[in-house]
């Protein structure tokens, strides 16, 4: 998909030189440390031909990134995508352009489900993804252990783990 002239910046995918800086700008809502390595190894996978760009698309401006949104076609005719970021000198409405170009470049190929997980169903990135068409479907809850070492012996609660096994 070209580039296409909005208000003076492009909208697209963005050229090589800003394509680190449209992935830094996407995945800003990861903390610093885990942001980095994931953008590195974004990059790294996709020049060994492991991963591909194809769901990366940026706003810029002469060489600065005003925002970004990562989608990511997954198995199972499924994608995922990432809430649009978009810089404090950006326009109001160019999350809702940023999401709604992801979900039109997604809808052109077999994908059947698109997701998002979200922080929490409230909020400016919920009410985009509303707009946008999504529904709430559910809540993930996860467990976590406090304690600074995981347990070496099991505990003596009553939850047990059993393991599935397929039928013949």
């Amino acid at each position: 998909m070209p580039p296409a002239s909005r208000d003076r910046f492009d909208i697209g995918p963005p050229p090589l030189d800003l394509q680190h800086r449209a992935l830094e700008l996407a995945f800003e809502s990861i903390g610093v440390p885990q942001r980095g390595s994931l953008v590195e190894e974004t990059l790294s996978a996709a020049a060994r031909g492991e991963r591909s760009l194809d769901g990366l698309l940026a706003a810029w401006r002469e060489h600065r990134v005003l925002g970004a949104v990562w989608s990511e076609i997954q198995p199972g005719d499924s994608a995922v995508v990432w809430p649009p970021q978009t810089s404090s000198e950006s326009p109001p409405a160019l999350a809702d352009e940023l999401l709604e170009r992801a979900l039109d470049q997604l809808a052109s190929t077999q994908v059947t489900m698109v997701q998002s997980l979200l922080l929490t169903d409230a909020g400016i990135d919920a009410a985009r993804f509303r707009r946008a068409g999504f529904d709430h479907a559910c809540d993930l809850l996860y467990l976590a252990s406090l304690r600074p070492q995981f347990p070496a012996m099991p505990s003596g609660a009553d939850l047990q783990f059993a393991p599935i096994v397929p039928s013949a």
